[in-house]
């Protein structure tokens, strides 16, 4: 959970601007392929949580720092792929997309569509 909350605050919003950054100046293949890294790091980090947590909607440290910096990042990946020719996205649109899932399954734990339901206690 620890590692979350790093990635999220520091290192995660640090390479989103690395890969911003390279898709404004430096080569599309670098750029993809960082692009790529830093979706297996959050995939990797997501099945991480998933495994160490039970109960994500009870114990949200990380689960919700994440979904957060998901959020963010999505939006910034979605306004550089605005930015790129369309000849150039097909490969930041599937990390994009692969994104999409690991967020909206991160907020399918934290808020799940039925309410849990409480043990009854004996009268």
């Amino acid at each position: 959970m620890r590692r979350a909350q790093f990635f999220s605050k520091k290192l995660g919003p640090a390479l989103i601007s690395a890969v911003a950054d390279l898709y404004r100046s430096g080569p599309l293949d670098a750029a993809n392929a960082r692009v790529q890294s830093y979706v297996e790091q959050v995939a990797h980090l997501s099945d991480e949580l998933n495994r160490a947590v039970r109960d994500p909607e009870r114990h949200v440290g990380g689960f919700k720092q994440l979904e957060l910096h998901l959020r963010n990042a999505l939006l910034r990946l979605r306004d550089v792929s605005a930015s790129l020719p369309f000849s150039d996205r097909d490969q930041l649109k599937k990390q994009i997309d692969r994104l999409e899932r690991i967020h909206s399954d991160l907020f399918a734990k934290l808020f799940p569509r039925t309410p849990r339901t409480e043990k009854e206690r004996p009268r």
